[in-house]
């Protein structure tokens, strides 16, 4: 029997998670080690990043499933939980690093113009551009509590353990909303909306990459 939509989407992130334990800013979440212009350029970035993802996802899920949206919409904008974790560790503030407003770079702007593109293509292709983001957060934040280092001697705990408590639930709702779209679009369609869940998910890891490059 053929793997539901979101079941193969889940299998790209198993297959792709090796990568992201080995990636380097990954790592230092795991040991605690990041400095702190990894964690200042990682929220920097990812304020910038959020920011337009909210927008996508207005967007797409007012034409989906506007009472969706209502219950969900919260669940984006407490990613600032997260971030709260890593400004107390680099002892900063978002309006510190927010201002003036940092350039976008290459990595973020190449991802926001991949959901851009796929949102313009279909409300179910920006679906499923937009899910691997929540998908590879709460599996790698998963698979870094099963190696235990969210003890309490870490300053990142608290980074994994919001991604293990909040993500969850909307990971499955979106990805329940996927499968429940996946009859009404043509079978070539959906192989694209494949396509373009690895392609962000291939990104995801890429803006890891890119807090340390100018480490």
């Amino acid at each position: 029997m053929q793997p539901t939509g979101s079941r193969q989407m889940q299998q790209t992130v198993a297959k792709l998670m090796p990568q992201f334990m080995e990636n380097s800013f990954v790592k230092g979440i795991a040991t605690g080690s990041l400095s702190r212009a990894v964690v200042v350029n990682y929220v920097q970035q990812d304020n910038l990043y959020l920011d337009r993802f909210l927008t996508l996802y207005q967007q797409v899920l007012g034409a989906l499933n506007p009472s969706l949206l209502e219950q969900t919409e919260h669940d984006i904008q407490r990613e600032n939980g997260a971030h709260r974790v890593l400004l107390q560790v680099a002892q900063t503030t978002t309006d510190q690093i927010m201002t003036p407003l940092p350039a976008v770079k290459q990595v973020t702007g190449a991802y926001l113009e991949h959901m851009e593109r796929a949102t313009e293509q279909s409300v179910f292709l920006g679906l499923a551009s937009m899910q691997a983001c929540p998908a590879v957060y709460r599996e790698l934040a998963q698979r870094l509590v099963q190696q235990g280092v969210n003890r309490a001697d870490n300053p990142f705990a608290g980074w994994i353990n919001f991604y293990v408590g909040t993500d969850d639930d909307f990971d499955h709702t979106m990805f329940h909303e996927l499968d429940q779209l996946s009859p009404t679009v043509m079978a070539a369609e959906r192989q694209q909306a494949q396509q373009v869940f690895r392609k962000s998910c291939e990104l995801e890891l890429a803006f890891f990459t890119q807090a340390k490059d100018d480490d």
